[in-house]
């Protein structure tokens, strides 16, 4: 009985005691040790598994690299190309031509025969930079200096060389299979092969040519799909300079790999791996392509690696989940004295919630709970006098403060006296008097107007106009506005008031403190049985965390809780209209934003088509 009563003297040792029964459970200790051992099986597993994925790619794509030197070989050496270009400054301008065509045959004929047709753009013959052969899609720049590219430059020191990704810039226009193509425009980049041709001459050669064929990446496309929708990986292909002539993501495609994966390149290895951090742990693979500057690089997400292992890690689950089972019947047991008086509790807390404040908590027991069942009863009792003493008097106070308020606002005098300021202006001959009386009085009966909740968009639009009327009185025609909006959609409903709560924040908080070329645009259009009204802004936007707070704001029941946030009476109002749209359409609508600081901000309105 000393020990019952020692517990129910405080909850905190009820619960002190049930978490160190769990905490020593000595199962969660093997848990864990068989999770870390299983993760390091995982890894040498994928590692194993990529180097040898890594092996296979590259050599498919060394085979295709050789097929390019092979027909490469057979054009250099080809007993007419050879003496075209053994006479070449002998030629005739006939025989110049006759030569070309001798040329264009041999290529195509080599690339019928290697199957090269899809993948060869171009087979040139170079000497001194210039071209002087050319068999390919497009017209070759017979003026273009090759010498005054890097990667040409870098070519002619080697006798053959595979190069750098570039554009054909010396082609006078793109053909048109590229143009009619479905590839992404990256798909244009190529890759060229760079031969020194060597002339027999008896006992002496010479190099004084040499042949360019380019070929385009599709080919690398074709290689590597296979492999990236097997294994799941991140794919890339670089070349010397370590730009990415291939990658799974084709929008990757030319720009230069992540500096931290192309440092793990070990020069003295063609081949390796490493574990490293880019945003999160990635295992990168890397492989050489040999006879080439070009590297091979697989790159999958650390964190995948651990859920691929399903017998292993179902295992330590069921090992944790035992040690937890253990530990939660030990718990029950000692935790049962506490749940059951705060069920109770809870139980009444409900009731009050649901308007019944007549309800009594039990007051058994002498630890906390029994002190929270009794400040819960006096609660109850104090809110009861509460409701009865001060907050009646309070709703009775407003009432008749409203009621003295709206005695006091006579719409047709309001209308009157707008309408004698906007007389005096017009005899005084101050315009913006005249401007400022009308459309403050054509707001003003627009917004009182009983019609109902229900309005034309024209008449929404229409009241927008009227006050952009009055702020460019005050701001002296600083902004801008555009409406673009079709006829035919100017007769559908929508809810009253929700357009210009939107433009007087975009105002207030966008265009404001811009200085000039301030503009406000306002869009409507009919998508999929949905009215989208766009407001538009090119203020100075807002920064991701006001915004990420408006829009929390917007879908729960509290305003922004950021009292650092400028914009904080703007999501009062945004949230308003936002409220508004889906208590009478329901959640699908209501207000969308988007915002960059500098840029501007855009709030789309999405409500139903009503007729």
């Amino acid at each position: 009985m000393k020990i019952i009563e020692f517990f129910n003297r405080s909850i905190q040792r009820k619960l002190l005691f049930g978490f160190f029964l769990v905490i020593l459970s000595s199962l969660i200790i093997l848990g864990m040790f068989l999770y870390n051992n299983y993760i390091r099986v995982i890894q040498k597993r994928e590692i194993e598994y990529n180097t040898k994925m890594l092996k296979s790619a590259a050599f498919e794509l060394e085979n295709f690299l050789n097929q390019v030197e092979k027909m490469s070989i057979n054009i250099a050496y080809h007993s007419d190309i050879q003496k075209i270009l053994m006479n070449f400054n002998e030629q005739s301008a006939l025989g110049k031509m006759k030569n070309e065509m001798i040329f264009n045959n041999t290529v195509n004929n080599m690339n019928f025969f290697f199957g090269f047709q899809k993948y060869i753009k171009g087979v040139y013959v170079l000497k001194d930079g210039q071209p002087i052969y050319y068999s390919g899609q497009g017209i070759i720049n017979k003026d273009f200096d090759f010498l005054s590219v890097p990667w040409y430059g870098k070519a002619i020191n080697h006798d053959e060389m595979f190069t750098p990704m570039h554009q054909r810039n010396y082609i006078h226009f793109i053909d048109t299979l590229n143009k009619s193509s479905k590839q992404p425009a990256i798909m244009n980049n190529y890759i060229s092969y760079v031969k020194k041709v060597n002339l027999d001459r008896g006992n002496s050669s010479i190099s004084l040519y040499f042949l360019t064929i380019d070929f385009n990446i599709v080919k690398l496309h074709e290689i590597f799909q296979p492999y990236v929708e097997e294994a799941g990986n991140i794919f890339k292909v670089i070349d010397a300079d370590g730009r990415i002539i291939y990658d799974s993501n084709m929008e990757n495609i030319g720009n230069y790999i992540d500096s931290t994966v192309y440092s793990i390149l070990n020069i003295e290895h063609e081949n390796g791996y490493r574990i490293v951090t880019i945003q999160q742990k990635k295992l990168v693979s890397y492989s050489k392509v040999k006879g080439t500057d070009y590297y091979f690089f697989s790159i999958k997400d650390y964190n995948t690696l651990i859920h691929e292992s399903r017998k292993l890690k179902m295992f330590t689950y069921t090992i944790i989940f035992l040690s937890i089972v253990i530990a939660f019947m030990i718990s029950i047991f000692i935790a049962s004295g506490i749940l059951k008086p705060i069920k109770i509790l809870r139980e009444k807390m409900l009731e009050i919630e649901k308007g019944n404040l007549e309800v009594t908590a039990p007051l058994d027991g002498t630890d906390e709970v029994g002190d929270l069942s009794k400040g819960f009863n006096d609660m109850v009792g104090e809110l009861r006098r509460l409701i009865d003493e001060v907050y009646q008097r309070r709703i009775n106070e407003k009432q008749a403060q409203l009621n003295a308020l709206q005695a006091q606002i006579n719409p047709h005098f309001l209308y009157n006296t707008l309408d004698t300021i906007g007389s005096i202006g017009y005899v005084k001959d101050v315009a913006e008097i005249t401007t400022v009386a009308e459309s403050l009085s054509d707001m003003f009966k627009y917004s009182i107007k009983n019609t109902g909740k229900m309005v034309r968009l024209q008449d929404e639009i229409n009241h927008v106009k009227n006050y952009l009327s009055i702020i460019n009185v005050r701001y002296e025609n600083k902004i801008k506005s555009e409406f673009h909006i079709a006829n035919e959609l100017l007769f559908l409903k929508t809810l009253k008031l929700i357009l210009q709560p939107i433009v007087e924040n975009a105002v207030y908080h966008g265009l404001e403190l811009k200085k000039e070329n301030s503009i406000l645009m306002v869009k409507a259009a009919v998508i999929e049985q949905c009215l989208l009204i766009k407001i538009k802004d090119n203020g100075k936007g807002m920064d991701s965390s006001c915004l990420y707070s408006i829009i929390q704001s917007l879908n729960n029941s509290y305003y922004i809780k950021y009292d650092s946030c400028q914009y904080k009476k703007c999501g009062i109002g945004i949230k308003n209209v936002h409220d508004r749209i889906r208590m009478s359409f329901g959640e699908s609508y209501g207000i969308m934003i988007e915002s960059k600081i500098g840029i501007g901000t855009t709030v789309t309105i999405k409500i139903p088509v009503l007729k």
